[in-house]
Formats: structure tokens, sequence, C-alpha cells
């Protein structure tokens, strides 16, 4: 996302999430279909690459350019140093499980990333034009939006592994699972990514009806209960997949609502830097959570014989650690949506100049004797002398004994149109002092503002 359509932003990015979801579907039932037609992975990865050049002509003629662009130019340092650290430290993690959490290879790469990361926050407090402005965390109201997609990416990432592992168990063998073979698991998946499908492209109308927090929180809840059924009806088959859509579809209104908030509330030049940390923090804790979930998996195992070989996996409990830590952090997504800013409008909109009450646009004009009038609006038109002030009681300066309240009169002398002066405005409430001048108030009279 480069810039935003205050009118359809929420669609937009609905649409574009779902497109993402179901053509990942797509891609890897397709890519099993290669694999098992021609049993050439170097074709089955060519698959991919072709699509990535198509991406190519796409982008350069049909999507436009952005209208709001910011001056400046690239800060390189900084984009070689928040590459390399982030590129370190997810190689520390996502490699822990091979190389050992005890190994120096695993703690050097993790610690050395965050020290690139620490001196890239440096370098950026120096520099004129940032790479990212981490101010558009705190001064726009997108830092705890940000904060529950790291959650959420966390538990919709890394709860993946988990959920395939579990569901090609064999039950037979470890007591365990669902036994799906390859081409059940492939339909499995696509339905999944439709229910995720159904939920990113109704998530704008769904939110435009209850709220955009609201409909985050629903769909948390939906995740939670899910993680919930999976741990309780693990050996029914039918159950397992009913909850695993549930939480499908609950994922799939937080895919089209988050980054919608996100992007709503970054400033107009800012759009593309916002969405960028929104992505770069889901995958990033969706690549923790993942490391994390195989430690915890591979912390305890059962090792059965399988036709005269031993097999070892994971046992039963690792998984439903995993899906109650998925569970925790789907209520926290949920938690958070809670403290969200208010999104009905996105930042730099200008405020709305409709006043609130009758009051608001009251103004005081002092005239030379030096009163005080309290110009007031005019009366809904249609509405005759005898109407009570629509804008409420006559407020200004505190009253006192003697003051008096006048109205004009809504067709003015010498011939002019109903509801103007001399000066063209329409018919006003004058307050006038406590015994103003009798050439001031006769001047007004005759102009037609005092009865």
């Amino acid at each position: 996302m480069r810039s935003r359509d205050e009118e359809s932003a929420g669609r937009s990015i609905g649409k574009l999430v779902g497109a993402l979801t179901l053509g990942g579907a797509l891609g890897a039932m397709f890519s099993g279909v290669l694999l098992s037609a021609f049993d050439d992975l170097t074709l089955v990865l060519l698959a991919p690459a072709l699509f990535l050049v198509l991406c190519i002509p796409v982008v350069a003629w049909l999507v436009p350019e952005s209208s709001t662009r910011t001056a400046g130019t690239i800060d390189w340092a900084g984009a070689v140093l928040l590459t390399e650290g982030l590129l370190s430290a997810l190689l520390g993690i996502s490699n822990a499980a091979i190389w050992g959490w005890d190994s120096a290879a695993t703690w050097g790469t993790i610690i050395g990333g965050l020290v690139l990361l620490m001196l890239w926050v440096r370098v950026e407090g120096r520099v004129a034009y940032l790479l990212i402005d981490l101010k558009v965390l705190t001064g726009t109201g997108i830092g705890l939006p940000i904060v529950a997609a790291a959650f959420f990416g966390a538990q919709m990432f890394g709860s993946q592994t988990a959920g395939s592992l579990f569901i090609m168990t064999d039950p037979n063998t470890y007591g365990f699972g669902l036994g799906l073979g390859s081409s059940a698991v492939g339909l499995l998946f696509l339905v999944l990514a439709l229910m995720t499908f159904i939920g990113t492209t109704q998530a704008d109308r769904i939110g435009s009806k209850i709220g955009a927090r609201a409909a985050i929180i629903a769909g948390s809840v939906l995740s939670a209960v899910s993680f919930g059924g999976m741990i309780l009806m693990a050996d029914n088959a039918t159950a397992f997949m009913v909850s695993m859509a549930i939480g499908a579809f609950g994922n799939g209104l937080i895919l089209g609502l988050l980054p919608a908030i996100v992007v709503r509330k970054s400033p107009a030049d800012s759009v593309a830097i916002a969405s960028a940390l929104y992505n770069t923090t889901r995958t990033a804790s969706g690549s923790v959570s993942g490391a994390v979930f195989a430690l915890v998996m591979s912390s305890a195992l059962v090792t059965v014989t399988v036709d005269g070989a031993p097999s070892t996996v994971s046992a039963d409990s690792t998984y439903v650690a995993v899906w109650i830590i998925c569970a925790v952090l789907s209520l926290g997504v949920a938690l958070l949506a809670l403290r969200f800013r208010d999104t009905s409008k996105p930042a730099g909109a200008p405020a709305d100049s409709t006043p609130r009450s009758g009051r608001s646009d009251r103004r005081r004009v002092t005239h030379g004797t030096g009163h005080r009038f309290t110009h007031r609006p005019a009366p809904a038109a249609g509405r005759g002398n005898t109407q009570p002030n629509p804008a409420g009681p006559v407020r200004g300066p505190a009253r006192r004994p003697g003051n008096r309240v006048h109205r004009a009169p809504l067709g003015g002398p010498r011939g002019r149109p109903a509801g103007t002066s001399r000066i063209q405005h329409p018919a006003r409430w004058i307050r006038s002092g406590d015994q103003p001048a009798r050439g001031i108030r006769q001047r007004f009279a005759d102009r037609g503002h005092l009865r």
C-alpha cells in the first residue's frame, strides 16, 4: 500500500488480502499436483518464478502511481542496517531448532542482529530523511494495532506447522492425529483458504455495521474458540476441521480490518511506511513464534516402532501446549483492540466543520460605543418571527438585570429579500447591553435588526 482512498480503503484492503490468501492456497495445491505428476522439484519451483515475472508488467502498466509522495532521498545506511539486522536475528531464531539453543551460531546471529537494529535506531535519529519514521507509531495511534499485528502473526503463522503435522499424523500408529492423506489435506487447506477469503472480503461490510474494533474482537474470539475446539475435539475429525474453519473465518476478519486501521490512521505521505511496519511486524513475529513452537514441540517426544524401524514424533501434549498459547495470543489481540482509538476518520482528515450546537458559531461584535452584541445564526427557513431560538437560550456575557433579547425580522426593509439585511446577512439574534445609547439602538431599528 502506497496511498489510500478514504472511501474504499477498507474494501480494497480486504480484497487484496483475500486475493493473496486464496492465491497462496491455490499455489500450494497446484504445486503438489505438479510434483505428483512430474516428480521434478525444479519444475515446481519454476512455476512461482514465472508468476513473479508476470507481476512486473502488471505493476508497471496497471498500478497507478502514488498521488501523495514524501520529498527527500533514500536512506541507504538505514536500509542496509535494518535489512541486515532483521535477517541476522530471524536467521538465528529460525535455525535454533537445528543448530540448538545452546549453539554459539544461534546466539551469535541473534545478538548480532539486535546490535545492528539498535545501531539502525541510532542512525535514524540523525539523518534528515528517515527510512522509517518511528514517531508514526506513537503520534498517529497505530502503535497498538502494530502490537496487535505481532500477536496475530505469532498466532496465525506459528500454529500452521502444528496443525499440519497433527492432521497428517496416523492415530492408529501414534495414538493421536487425524491421519488424512495428501489429497485430503490439500482439499482441507483449500476450504480453510476459502473461509479466510470470505472473512477478508466481508470484513469491511461487517466492520461498517458493528465497528472495526468490535469486528476485530469478534474475529479474535472466534480464533480462540477454534483453538479450544481443536483441543477438546482432537479425536473427532469432523469437529476438528469445523473448528479450524471457524478459526480461518475469524483470522480473515482480522486480516481484512487490522491493516485497514493502520492505513487509515497513518499520515497521507506515510501509508507505505505504515503498511511495511505492519507486514514486517506480522511476518517477523510469525518467524519467532514458529521457532518457539518448534522448541516446545521438541521438548516432549514419542518413539514408536513402524515397520520394524523406530519413528519419533512430538507428543500429543506439545500440540495442546501450542494451541493454548495461540488461544491466549488471540485473546490478547481482542484485549488490545479494546484500546484502539476511534477509527471512524483517517489521519489527516479535516475536522468536522458542522457545529455541534447552535451556540458554537456565535460572534461577539464590539461597536463604536463599546456595547457588545452576540450574533447568532438565523432560525430555520420557513419559521416565523414568533418561533423560539433554535440554538437554545441566549448565552453570552453573564446575564444582568435589564438585558433584553431582540430578533431581526425575516423581511428586510427597503424591499430587500426576506431573511437578508443591508450587508446580506440572514436574520440574526442580537443581545444588547444594559442600556445601549439611543442613537445606536435607533440605527439598528432602522436597519430592521431590532423590534
